[in-house]
């Protein structure tokens, strides 16, 4: 798959693509809906179907202090999803261009696009001036086309990124799960630790947790991923402030496993939280108490392969 970092007025000048246009926070069952529309009009019109949405930075604009995905993450889910390339546009050379110049320089001459597809709620140009119903007009005004996705619902509720980042700041994973497809995850580098859950009996992995992370500080029912096997994880975000108090991570116990992961790449599926974090009053407590969640996890996770289904 191909990736293009883009800044206006850089010109790419590509030609015969279909593109799906917006910022895919989460890329929830909605994003994947339009993705798979782009995926098909696409192959049916012998286009080829790329993704153009925006760095990370264009979060500071809408004033969130959270992102569901960041551009990586997000990358990630477009290629597993068919794509045959994104494009990753810079959002402050562009939020000035009128909706004219949008369509035709940016859109039209830079990347040739025959197709453009977007949600119902779009909006482009100078000021968010222009909706998808103005995408369609300029694109038939040169020539080309444009599809608009009507609004998508789950169990009758408006599908919103806005609503997602809240349900996961609020341990809401079961409603968070449905909107985005799949349970929310994070993916790192397994980070050396200070190695003191190993030497109290519950050998523990380390995740740096991003700040723009909508998580909220709590014990979680998790499922691991190491080197394409799923596992039960029970994952602590926050502090561990029995035994070490530090900067807020993801420290994970994998059950039944046995290796060494640092520097190694692995991804946390959160399913459900267990608990508050707390500080115990000896390690003791805390040892049985992690043992305690552990149990429960392998329970309610089961098999897990309910999930291995559908990891994308």
């Amino acid at each position: 798959m191909k990736i293009i970092e883009y800044k206006y007025p850089e010109s790419p000048r590509l030609k015969g693509l279909a593109v799906a246009l917006g910022y895919f926070d989460g890329v929830h069952v909605g994003h994947r809906e339009l993705i798979a529309m782009l995926v098909r009009e696409a192959r049916a019109k012998g286009f080829s179907p790329y993704v153009l949405t925006f760095a990370d930075s264009l979060s500071k604009s809408k004033k969130t202090q959270s992102i569901i995905y960041n551009t990586e993450e997000k990358i990630r889910i477009f290629e597993s999803l068919g794509v045959d390339g994104v494009i990753v546009a810079d959002f402050y050379s562009v939020v000035s261009l009128s909706p004219e110049s949008f369509v035709k320089e940016v859109l039209i001459d830079s990347f040739g696009t025959e197709l453009a597809i977007s949600g119902y709620n779009f909006r482009f140009g100078k000021g968010a001036s222009a909706d998808s119903a103005k995408l369609v007009e300029l694109m038939c005004l040169h020539g080309k086309s444009a599809i608009i996705l009507s609004e998508q619902k789950i169990d009758g509720k408006p599908l919103s990124a806005t609503v997602i980042r809240e349900l996961i700041a609020n341990a809401r994973l079961d409603e968070a799960t449905r909107m985005l497809g799949l349970p929310y995850s994070i993916t790192g580098t397994v980070e050396r630790g200070l190695g003191l859950g190993k030497a109290y009996g519950f050998p523990t992995v380390n995740l740096p947790l991003r700040d723009t992370s909508p998580l909220g500080v709590g014990v979680y029912r998790t499922a691991v991923l190491v080197e394409g096997k799923l596992y039960t994880g029970v994952t602590n975000v926050g502090r561990c402030p029995t035994i070490a108090e530090r900067e807020i991570h993801a420290e994970t116990l994998i059950a039944d496993f046995d290796g060494d992961l640092y520097g190694k790449e692995i991804r946390i599926f959160f399913l459900g939280l267990l608990r508050p974090e707390k500080k115990f009053d000896s390690v003791d407590e805390l040892r049985e108490q992690i043992y305690l969640d552990k149990d429960r996890s392998i329970k309610e996770n089961g098999d897990l392969k309910w999930l291995a289904t559908g990891l994308n």
